[in-house]
């Protein structure tokens, strides 16, 4: 189990409240809004004028560059405080990091979007959580303990939070691929050869054969007659309660054999 501090959670709240708080007319005012929560909650040398050189007669300037030491660790690209994360949004912001050889990304916008860009990789920068930006958000709590200025010293624990929810992200992708290969058409074979010698298990993880398992509701309807409901699922902040989706009837495709 990951433990945080207390004072991350304190600092999460602060930042949440003061958030949601007051209204913005424009980009710019939530940018200066949260350009001063960075300073005066996490600690951090919260910049506005640091510039990128775009080829050699363009420019362009970070919404807030974190600094530590002088040190961009985090790039911060804000967008208006009632938007929702797009992908042409985190692909700027991957730009941006690959521009600086900058490990981590926020965008910031209705949520906040974590962006993580594998420096010593050939990959893009991957989008890897959006959160909401409220004080009972445990992954909003874990950001906090990983982006506190004076304990970040290398980054290791937003690198640890990013790993983990690179591994997040991995599992339901794997949990998707058997939901499909249990709902297509020779899923049922598939899904009785799984269940009398687990034989799944060699390829895939094991929280992704549970997850699978929890999104495919199995009824046994006679002897000759099994209905596999799939639920619709995307990866989000604090999930609710697996086993309560599980109860309720599945609302998506259903295939029957």
């Amino acid at each position: 189990m990951i433990m945080v501090s207390g004072d991350a959670a304190n600092r999460w709240a602060e930042f949440c409240d003061n958030i949601n708080t007051f209204s913005y007319s424009n980009e710019a005012q939530y940018e200066m809004a949260l350009t001063m929560l960075f300073r005066t909650v996490f600690g951090w040398q919260a910049s506005n004028q640091e510039t990128l050189r775009l080829g050699n007669h363009n420019s362009v300037r970070l919404d807030i560059a974190l600094k530590r030491g002088g040190t961009i660790n985090i790039v911060v690209e804000v967008k208006t405080h009632d938007a929702e994360p797009r992908s042409d949004q985190i692909a700027q912001l991957g730009s941006y990091l690959k521009l600086t050889k900058v490990r981590f990304g926020l965008l910031i916008g209705k949520k906040i979007s974590i962006v993580y860009n594998d420096v010593h990789g050939v990959d893009d920068p991957m989008r890897l959580l959006d959160i909401e930006i409220a004080p009972d958000s445990k992954d909003g709590v874990r950001l906090a303990d990983a982006i506190m200025c004076d304990t970040f010293n290398h980054g290791e624990e937003l690198e640890a939070f990013c790993s983990e929810l690179t591994s997040r992200l991995n599992i339901n992708k794997q949990a998707d691929d058997l939901v499909s290969l249990l709902t297509a058409e020779n899923g049922r074979k598939l899904l009785l050869d799984a269940l009398k010698n687990s034989s799944l298990a060699g390829t895939y993880n094991v929280r992704a054969i549970e997850k699978a398992c929890q999104r495919v509701d199995v009824v046994r309807r006679d002897t000759h007659h099994i209905i596999i409901g799939q639920e619709t699922g995307i990866n989000k902040s604090e999930p609710n309660d697996e086993t309560g989706a599980v109860a309720k009837k599945a609302k998506s495709t259903r295939t029957t054999f």
